[in-house]
């Protein structure tokens, strides 16, 4: 599986996409919802980010841990949903304390946002959504 990139702009993963000043426009412009796009990609994409697949997926967040994650690291960081693959999400700290305390290096506490379904996704080329 490929992972979801989670950012506050394009910075440091120009390069990795392949898409028009119109699309990079839709892509960078506010949400009512968590929207994660789907991105056709360069070569200079690596392996590991898209897994078997020919699109990249990320996430433009205004959340302000992100923007200064983003600031601070010069790139999108990697997103991860808070739960195993077929359980429910983890909805607080203390929950994914409980579930990855032993594998993970540190966790970020704070405001998750008002929604408690996964973010929509949408292929920015055609505008499908995949998941809403």
């Amino acid at each position: 599986m490929g992972l979801i990139l989670l950012g506050s702009s394009t910075k440091g993963i120009d390069g990795w996409l392949n898409i028009s000043n119109h699309q990079k426009k839709t892509l960078l412009t506010p949400t009512e919802k968590p929207t994660t796009y789907l991105i056709p990609i360069t070569n200079e994409a690596p392996p590991w980010v898209i897994g078997k697949h020919a699109s990249l997926a990320l996430r433009i967040s205004t959340m302000p841990i992100i923007q200064t994650l983003n600031e601070i690291l010069g790139c999108p960081i990697v997103s991860t949903s808070a739960n195993v693959h077929g359980k429910q999400p983890l909805q607080t700290k203390k929950q994914v304390e409980g579930e990855f305390l032993e594998t993970l290096d540190y966790i970020v506490g704070g405001d998750c946002g008002t929604f408690n379904r996964p973010s929509s996704i949408i292929d920015i080329v055609t505008g499908k959504e995949i998941r809403s």
